[in-house]
């Protein structure tokens, strides 16, 4: 599962077993955090998913601001709430310009694409998580471990 985690949506996005393909999912409303957590947790456990992508959201030069601080704290709770699947975080440069571009191309219309872009940029993620686990063979991204947690973490 791909999530493109924001402070007003979380755009979701799934790929079933075989992850060949990609589906965008409807957003969850990012408020109340606890509820948005309850959601994405839910949706995790009906569709079996063993992996959660979550985007990272950096500057064009690499560094982080306030948007991911705010991804690595949500990113922390899910992990207390489903400490049995990998999470990990992937740099999501660009992922919502792909999504517009994505949306644009085919033929929804601008003011159709606000329900539309977080999900697609989630698609866009994952779609990038998944290329970079096939052409390296190793888990994608940076994992998240709960505090607390005896798991050990990989890295990009």
């Amino acid at each position: 599962m791909g999530l493109d985690v924001g402070k007003a949506r979380i755009g979701v996005a799934y790929s079933p077993g075989d992850a060949l393909v990609t589906i965008p999912l409807d957003f969850i409303p990012a408020r109340p955090p606890d509820r948005a957590i309850r959601l994405v947790s839910r949706q995790v456990e009906e569709r079996g998913v063993v992996e959660v992508v979550i985007g990272l959201p950096r500057h064009l030069n690499g560094a982080e601001g306030e948007s991911a601080r705010f991804v690595r704290e949500f990113s922390q709770q899910l992990a207390r709430k489903i400490p049995q699947v990998r999470l990990c975080l992937v740099d999501e440069r660009r992922s919502t310009l792909s999504a517009k571009s994505m949306l644009h191309e085919g033929g929804v219309r601008e003011r159709e694409q606000r329900s539309k872009i977080d999900s697609v940029a989630a698609q866009v993620i994952l779609e990038h998580a998944l290329e970079l686990e096939r052409a390296t063979g190793l888990p994608p991204g940076e994992e998240v471990v709960a505090e607390g947690s005896s798991r050990s973490g990989t890295s990009e």
